[in-house]
């Protein structure tokens, strides 16, 4: 009970400084939300001790990233774990806390983009059918702040019975440093666990892993344990021009590329090029129709297994229905149910899609990614293998 309190003071304390006193309706219902499905979820302590690991690791210098789905959580976002804002895109003032939601982006980091100055230094509004759209708080003028890569909660938390991992990536010198610290030191003694170390299925021999309870270390990183300056960075929409120079470096990521990549417009759509790279059965003959031919932009196609829950949830669905029905899509099963106003929706061609879905990538795992890989290149602009 202990435990829960320091949290959730923790959660609270973290949320009024990022979105004040006050926050936005929409964000505590977020928070709250989430906060049951960690209780449902018996993630308390998991939680707890993810807190004390990576601030331990950022104490050291040592990179990490939270793989899979572990972005798309507000609460790991606001203690610090995580680096992308998965909330909706949005600006809000650092000053009265006002929030403006933009429903017509697919990233915050895309928002200020349709700004310019004119040749007076004033800003120009050069595409922004929302008209809410602006450089400065409504309320005192300050500057607005954007943010937000639309990733909804439910991809990590699910619901009942759903499987619950936390996935840490990290360099590969950086094994018997954790291990000795885990081994002596488990963080917040919330209750007796065993560490597993041996080789993680799925990789290389070499690969080792460490897992106590839903916390699992992979030792995958060939990076330096020691990397001053790597948690430095705050990654905001400020980075938007480096990531669209450095994009296909930061999408594809070490994936062999079988078709011409589009070249990507927005911030959105360098993580869908990536979404569609890492996952299977999305990238083809179709999609490049579609973008070439039907002017589909990257980030308007199926590229997340987020894609397919915001699509049922569109068309009626629930958020538990449109849940399952994303768990059935992203491992090549196809939809559970489709409706005649699905059939007839002028996004009907999503559908065939789905029907050709092998793997479905996690958004919240491309975003972290791209932000890491990000602040290894700002830190050393060099060659480097992940």
């Amino acid at each position: 009970m202990e435990t829960t309190k320091k949290l959730h003071c923790l959660i609270t304390d973290a949320l009024h400084r990022k979105y004040g006193c006050k926050p936005d309706e929409l964000i505590k219902e977020r928070v709250t939300a989430e906060w049951e499905a960690v209780k449902r979820q018996n993630a308390v302590c998991d939680v707890a001790a993810l807190y004390e690991l990576t601030n331990w690791l950022k104490v050291k210098n040592t990179p990490y990233f939270m793989r899979y789905t572990s972005g798309s959580s507000l609460i790991l976002y606001l203690l610090d774990i995580t680096s992308g804002n998965p909330l909706p895109p949005h600006s809000y003032c650092p000053i009265c806390n006002t929030v403006y939601w933009k429903p017509l982006y697919s990233d915050g980091f895309d928002i200020l983009q349709d700004f310019c100055e004119d040749f007076t230094g004033n800003p120009v509004i050069l595409n922004a059918p929302d008209l809410a759209v602006n450089l400065h708080c409504g309320a005192d003028s300050t500057p607005l702040i954007y943010d937000g890569h639309n990733i909804p909660w439910q991809s990590l938390w699910g619901y009942g019975d759903s499987f619950l991992q936390f996935n840490i990536g990290l360099p590969k010198d950086s094994y018997t440093e954790v291990y000795d610290y885990l081994s002596s030191h488990w963080l917040l003694n919330c209750y007796d666990c065993a560490i597993c170390n041996g080789i993680c299925e799925g990789y290389e021999e070499d690969v080792k892993k460490i897992s106590i309870s839903k916390i699992t270390c992979v030792f995958l990183l060939d990076i330096a344990v020691n990397t001053p300056g790597f948690h430095d960075h705050i990654c905001t929409s400020a980075d938007y021009n480096y990531i669209m120079q450095n994009w296909r470096t930061l999408a594809a990521d070490g994936v062999e590329e079988d078709f011409d990549l589009p070249e990507p417009n927005n911030v959105a759509d360098v993580y869908s090029i990536s979404g569609m790279l890492h996952s299977s059965g999305v990238l083809d003959e179709t999609a490049q129709f579609m973008i070439d031919k039907v002017m589909y932009s990257p980030a308007d196609l199926i590229a997340f297994r987020d894609d397919i829950y915001q699509y049922l949830l569109d068309h009626g669905f629930t958020s538990e229905e449109a849940w399952k029905g994303m768990e059935r899509v992203r491992k090549g099963r196809g939809l559970p149910t489709v409706t005649g106003e699905m059939l007839k929706a002028r996004d009907h061609w999503v559908l065939n899609r789905c029907e050709k879905v092998i793997y479905l990538c996690a958004k919240a795992h491309v975003v972290e990614k791209i932000l890491f890989n990000m602040k290894l290149l700002l830190i050393s602009p060099v060659e480097w293998q992940l």
